[in-house]
């Protein structure tokens, strides 16, 4: 399995950088995208070109609002964040979800088309965190 987890985020910038910074703690190498050179692509590109992952970390953080026609806004994750989830859904690659609450945030609302999904809450404080996140493979050695 790659070492390589692509991070999907929003704007919530403390998120992305306390799940990077600990993966990257623990053996595995973030991938953030607008860290990635742009090189004249666009950003499905970008997403394309990176995706040789072997899972997705993606931040639901309630960066958004939205409801629907009539109804009371609710906190939600930006749309691109679920566009990316889409991406990472269909293709080889399966998510690991994190839903990020308590302090810094909120839990977002989240499509039903998601509840099958298996989710990580991760609690400011908690009893979750981005230490639930699967340890690096070792080999049979012993080593990475």
């Amino acid at each position: 399995m790659s070492q390589r987890i692509f991070i999907v985020h929003g704007h919530d910038d403390y998120a992305r950088e306390t799940v990077a910074r600990f993966l990257e703690k623990i053996g595995f190498e973030a991938v953030i995208l607008h860290e990635q050179a742009n090189m004249g692509r666009t950003i499905i590109e970008k997403v394309e070109a990176e995706s040789d992952v072997g899972f997705a970390v993606v931040l639901l953080t309630p960066d958004d609002e939205g409801a629907v026609k009539g109804g009371t806004p609710e906190p939600r994750a930006r749309q691109n964040v679920i566009l990316e989830l889409g991406y990472f859904t269909g293709g080889w690659v399966a998510p690991a979800c994190a839903r990020l609450s308590g302090v810094r945030s909120t839990s977002p609302a989240i499509s039903q088309a998601w509840y099958g999904r298996k989710w990580i809450t991760a609690m400011a404080g908690g009893p979750h965190s981005p230490r639930s996140l699967p340890r690096p493979a070792m080999t049979s050695t012993g080593t990475k």
